[in-house]
């Protein structure tokens, strides 16, 4: 009885131990991005959530500080320099849902990053560099439901990595190189897709 109970308290000792730099590390995220200009939001059990950056001075090694946040649920990088570099520090967020990427340096390469994010919900990408080849890093977003491609480099070929997306009901295209036929070819297969935000 005596040796369960050590083996126990040294596994207590041990994960709290854990847990504490756990937190600790999280503490010292949460204070850099504060620092930046960044914006936090908690969740009822006290992990971070949601995080807005958008229109900050952050570059890519800043993100570094978001893989201490696990259950990250929400992330706004709009309008900043962030590129593929600073995308490779996201790939591990796997309980995103919303990820907002509009006006950064996002290419193929960084889109790759993101083809285990399969939570995700909504994805902006509009304004950056991303091709009709970055698209198939897409094929596994079940429970994508909005996508932007505003202003970006996307033809009508890049949409067959879309129309197997059974969630997708919203495609933000203005600006792209998508035409009017694809949209309706895409349409065919997603019979309830816009392409416009609804107000």
């Amino acid at each position: 009885m005596k040796k369960v109970l050590f083996i126990s308290a040294i596994l207590l000792a041990f994960f709290g131990h854990a847990a504490a730099q756990n937190l600790s590390k999280q503490a010292k995220a949460v204070a850099a991005i504060e620092k930046l200009g960044g914006k936090i939001e908690y969740g009822a059990n006290k992990q971070v959530v949601k995080i807005d950056l958008h229109n900050t001075k952050i570059v890519d090694a800043d993100l570094k500080n978001l893989e201490a946040f696990g259950a990250l649920e929400w992330l706004d990088l709009r309008i900043t320099t962030i590129g593929d570099k600073g995308a490779a520090h996201l790939k591990k967020l796997r309980n995103l849902t919303f990820l907002n990427l509009f006006r950064t340096n996002l290419t193929d390469k960084g889109l790759a990053e993101f083809k285990n994010l399969t939570a995700l919900e909504t994805l902006l990408i509009g304004r950056t560099q991303v091709t009709d080849a970055g698209l198939k890093n897409l094929k596994n977003f079940s429970k994508l439901r909005k996508i932007s491609l505003f202003q970006t480099a996307v033809t009508d070929a890049g949409l067959k990595y879309l129309e197997k997306l059974p969630s997708l009901e919203v495609l933000l295209m203005s600006g792209s190189k998508i035409t009017a036929e694809g949209a309706a070819a895409l349409k065919k297969s997603l019979p309830e897709i816009t392409f416009d935000e609804q107000t």
